[in-house]
């Protein structure tokens, strides 16, 4: 199981401070649905993960908690990675952003991205992944953005790339960040926005 928190540190400072970073304390319950038993949960190491933004490519650290009653883990990331993603979700959603509103072919697409992100490089494939995925889950995600807020979605009946063009707009102008929005849909939801669902 993974929970998001919030840091106000950049991805550098917190590679930087490594092991000292001031970590989210241990639960105070089981965060296992089947077990939830009133005990703290204990600390139960690190693991690395691979994390990828322009100008940062590198391995972070991940706290990891269990429950000693039932020995269920839990990792805590931090708000600015994306569960089960090795890319950030700010570059994912500029991925799905550009594809969704380009007027050019894909490699043309993908070539002025990486223009603006010099040193930069994401495939075509992964361009294409997120932004099927992202149209796969628009009905998952409306109903994320319904539990967060009060707000107006699209019509029924639109085109589905122009259904997720309208969706990801309300994203971009609700949220300060793709990070904010990524950890109220998480923690709404208990799901990625862009999780694989069954």
């Amino acid at each position: 199981m993974q929970i998001m928190f919030e840091t106000h540190c950049t991805v550098e400072e917190y590679v930087k401070q490594g092991k000292n970073f001031p970590f989210p304390k241990a639960p105070g319950r089981c965060t296992n649905p089947k077990c939830r038993m009133p005990v703290r949960m204990k600390k139960h190491g690190f693991y690395d993960r691979y994390y990828i933004k322009a100008g940062f490519s590198g391995k972070i650290l991940i706290r990891r908690y269990y429950c000693p009653y039932c020995g269920k883990t839990v990792s805590f990331i931090p708000h600015f990675c994306l569960p089960r993603f090795q890319y950030c979700s700010e570059i994912i959603l500029k991925c799905i952003e550009r594809a969704l509103n380009r007027k050019c072919s894909l490699n043309l697409c993908l070539y002025e991205f990486q223009k603006q992100y010099p040193g930069f490089s994401i495939s075509r494939q992964h361009m294409c992944f997120y932004t099927k995925r992202f149209k796969d889950n628009l009905n998952f995600i409306e109903y994320g953005l319904r539990q967060i807020s009060s707000i107006t979605l699209p019509p029924a009946g639109l085109e589905k790339r122009e259904r997720a063009r309208k969706i990801l707009g309300i994203v971009k102008a609700g949220f300060p960040s793709i990070h904010t929005f990524s950890q109220r849909f998480f923690d709404t939801c208990r799901k990625s926005f862009l999780t694989l669902l069954k």
